[in-house]
């Protein structure tokens, strides 16, 4: 059996892009093997080594999560009762009232409270915006809330938490380049030069690690009839940074060219129907269905029940497309039981999910305010003081149907989590961009009691192993610039013969 460090090296040489902190699946399988994939077969056997190198957060690191944490000792009226009446103006002393309750409540009941820092950053970001507060008598209600969104963005990247609608988390932007690459035993090669890269340099933003074992991912054009390789760089962009315009490559040879960068194509997805009801279609395209899903509605609603109904109809046939791209979430009960219905089997999740025991009482009386993904009974105790999902036993399903997953930034919460279903399955390709990255919490909403101020802020913590990353999301085993369902379809028509 080879090593773990065995198994991080086929996954460097293969650049998924993504870091393994462990190898706890069975890597008896796997061949150390430099060679550039020119089939959908060996498409699929990198997907299917980069699934057998994740590992879900192990019980220390859940651990360290949870440690020194204060469940609430009263639970604040407005967890409740929204303001119903708006308010322009603020007194100082209300405003000031307002963000100990805060506080208390973030300390007490916001799941990711100790991911992000605990006491320790999250007491004086407190005592600043009190500070900046008593500067004047009164705010207005908006000024208020950009206070607490500065102050606060400077701890939290959470894609769930909003304050008065403004967004608390880190906004990151891809960029490519128009060449393709191909792998040799010495690295990357450009075809149009035919010359090995040596270095890749961003001028803008220096710090960010350009190494191309880290950042060139697998790829393909919308035909579909080869695959290379392309430098896919995700850029933190802060409010006063400009975009990133131009990558420098160096050459082996001492050559370099500067490159004008690009971004993926982003288009709009109808998401018709009820907001609150899933809003799927089923269409074959080149004898291929194509389910596409906008949204994740509740069970037992018709929409829900028809995207159910796909999953039943498809069973037999060989190849799968599941479009993604779009959906921003919504309920997850679906997702699990779409891929039952589909396969047959009960595919496991990569996520672990805590929240707080001294809250059941408080989920128990909660409506569809809250959506919380695993509301159904499965949590079992963690520690004295927190509950875990119950998760099935780890591992890879196999299957013979080809299932292609199509994402893009908008791919979301719910639909995340339907992408990492994938993870855990043979056959299974994700196409397309990185995904949005927003699974760290679920939703919530408090209001503060003098401002009115509403906040979004998750009450469960979902921890999620090393391929993921809030805000950044999961980046797919091919990478497609253009149109990922076109893409995909000409990759079909190229490279798949099924017998």
């Amino acid at each position: 059996m080879k090593t773990c460090k065995d198994a991080v090296l086929i996954f460097f040489v293969f650049l998924l892009g993504i870091v393994i902190t462990a190898c706890g699946r069975d890597d008896t399988q796997y061949q150390l093997e430099v060679k550039h994939p020119e089939t959908l077969e060996d498409v699929l056997s990198i997907a299917l080594t980069r699934r057998e190198g994740i590992t879900r957060p192990n019980h220390y690191r859940l651990a360290q999560l949870t440690e020194g944490r204060v469940p609430l000792a009263i639970e604040p009226i407005f967890f409740h009762i929204p303001r119903r009446t708006p308010v322009n103006d603020v007194s100082t002393a209300d405003a000031i009232r307002d963000t100990d309750i805060l506080f208390y409540a973030l300390a007490g009941a916001y799941g990711p409270y100790i991911y992000f820092g605990g006491d320790e950053v999250f007491l004086p970001i407190r005592d600043d915006i009190i500070e900046a507060l008593n500067a004047q008598p009164s705010w207005t209600r908006q000024d208020f809330a950009l206070l607490l969104h500065a102050k606060l963005s400077q701890a939290i990247n959470d894609r769930h938490f909003f304050i008065d609608g403004l967004l608390v988390a880190a906004n990151y932007e891809f960029f490519t380049i128009n060449r393709q690459f191909y792998l040799t035993e010495n690295g990357f090669i450009c075809q149009d030069n035919h010359l090995l890269v040596k270095e890749i340099l961003l001028p803008c933003h220096p710090s960010i690690n350009l190494d191309p074992f880290d950042i060139f991912r697998l790829s393909m054009d919308e035909s579909g009839s080869s695959f290379f390789y392309v430098p896919v760089i995700a850029v933190h962009i802060r409010s006063d940074e400009t975009e990133p315009s131009q990558l420098v490559i160096v050459y082996e040879d001492g050559m370099s060219e500067t490159v004008p960068l690009i971004t993926p194509e982003t288009y709009f997805f109808e998401r018709g129907g009820h907001w609150d009801d899933t809003y799927s279609t089923l269409d074959f395209m080149h004898n291929i269905p194509v389910v596409a899903v906008r949204r994740m509605g509740p069970p037992g609603r018709d929409g829900t029940i028809q995207f159910l109904s796909y999953a039943e109809l498809l069973r037999g046939e060989p190849a799968v497309i599941l479009d993604l791209r779009g959906n921003m979430g919504g309920y997850i009960r679906a997702v699990e039981e779409w891929f039952y219905t589909l396969t047959g089997q009960l595919i496991p999740t990569n996520f672990e999910i805590l929240k707080l025991r001294s809250l059941e009482p408080f989920f128990s009386r909660l409506t569809t305010a809250v959506i919380d993904p695993y509301d159904d009974g499965r949590y079992m105790p963690f520690d004295d003081k927190h509950l875990i999902v119950q998760l099935s036993p780890e591992r890879i399903v196999p299957s013979n149907q080809l299932i292609i997953v199509l994402v893009d930034r908008f791919t979301s919460s719910a639909a995340e989590r339907m992408v990492d279903l994938t993870f855990n399955m043979e056959n299974a390709i994700v196409i397309g961009h990185n995904t949005h990255g927003g699974t760290l919490t679920t939703v919530y909403e408090i209001y503060l009691l003098n401002s009115g101020i509403r906040i979004s802020l998750g009450l469960t913590l979902t921890v999620s192993p090393g391929h993921f990353k809030e805000s950044v999301g999961v980046a797919p085993d091919i990478w497609v610039t253009d149109c990922a369902l076109t893409a995909a379809l000409g990759m079909l028509e190229n490279h798949f013969h099924h017998e």
